[in-house]
């Protein structure tokens, strides 16, 4: 699924595997839960790829408001942020509890725009 306008949760979000998402950011203001009954295999059923070189600026809902003082933040290329929210991540252990965990980050291109994008509280699933 490609969510071109990001993904801001501001209530409550819940999805299940196998999930891949790209998106230029993830901002979780109220909670995201991404589930997964998979048995570790050495492939992952749930990604997400952060897309894009543009800087963005986060005004935050209300809840967070205060937290920039009634500007937008800046919050660079490829954020994801949980601000004042929760992240809960379910997934199904293997047998011997030994599971990898970890994140690809991959950054190649500075950003050569001076201009970027907003996130603003409601822009949710665009």
């Amino acid at each position: 699924m490609s969510l071109i306008g990001g993904l801001n949760v501001i209530g409550k979000l819940v999805g299940s595997a196998p999930i891949n998402i790209e998106t230029p950011h993830v901002i979780v203001q109220g909670e995201l839960q991404l589930n997964s009954s998979k048995i570790w295999d050495g492939t992952q059923d749930i990604t997400i790829t952060l897309t894009g070189t543009a800087a963005k600026t986060l005004l935050p809902a209300d809840s967070n408001s205060s937290k920039c003082k009634d500007k937008p933040c800046s919050v660079g290329k490829k954020p994801f942020i949980v601000a004042r929210g929760k992240l809960l991540g379910d997934g199904m252990p293997s047998s011997d509890y030994n599971i990898p965990a970890w994140v690809h980050i991959q950054d190649t291109k500075v950003d050569q725009s001076s201009s970027g994008s907003s996130i603003a509280p409601g822009r949710g699933l665009s």
